[in-house]
């Protein structure tokens, strides 16, 4: 059977510095500060659990997956997911963007990413144009947004 397989990062991983760490702070204790002014107890547990989770999802190192492309579909480590259920797929491989795109048939979030890792984009491309075709695809502005922030 044909595949090619990879390990790499579930995602880049952006280190966080005491800016970071001071702008949660600040931004999270100014509102939790104003809805307890306000008397909205429930709101301002709800802002500091919010700021408590920006934190540590902020400095959590992201696991090392196995990626593997075979005839059928796509594993990330044991989860299967069959080309069927794409309609196409684009090679992000400019810097620091590094990775593939597929978009779903029908799901409520269209695309799915792979990140490519250290595995040579030509390689993968060709791979994949047996089985999906290939297709433009916008990068989400979500993604932008959390790249923009350093997620």
């Amino acid at each position: 059977m044909e595949k090619i397989s990879w390990k790499a990062p579930e995602y880049e991983y952006i280190e966080k510095g005491k800016g970071f760490n001071i702008t949660v702070a600040i931004v999270f204790g100014l509102l939790f500060i104003w809805r307890v002014w306000r008397n909205d107890f429930t709101l301002s547990i709800i802002i500091a659990l919010a700021g408590l989770l920006v934190f540590l999802l902020g400095h959590k190192k992201p696991p090392i997956r196995t990626f593997t492309l075979t005839e059928k579909g796509i594993y990330v480590d044991d989860d299967f997911h069959p080309y069927e259920d794409f309609s196409s797929f684009y090679i992000f491989h400019e810097p620091p963007i590094q990775e593939i795109s597929f978009l779903k048939k029908h799901s409520i979030f269209p695309h799915f990413h792979l990140p490519l890792g250290n595995q040579n984009y030509i390689i993968v491309q060709n791979f994949l144009k047996k089985y999906l075709k290939e297709e433009l695809h916008r990068y989400p502005i979500s993604d932008l947004i959390a790249r923009f922030l350093g997620f």
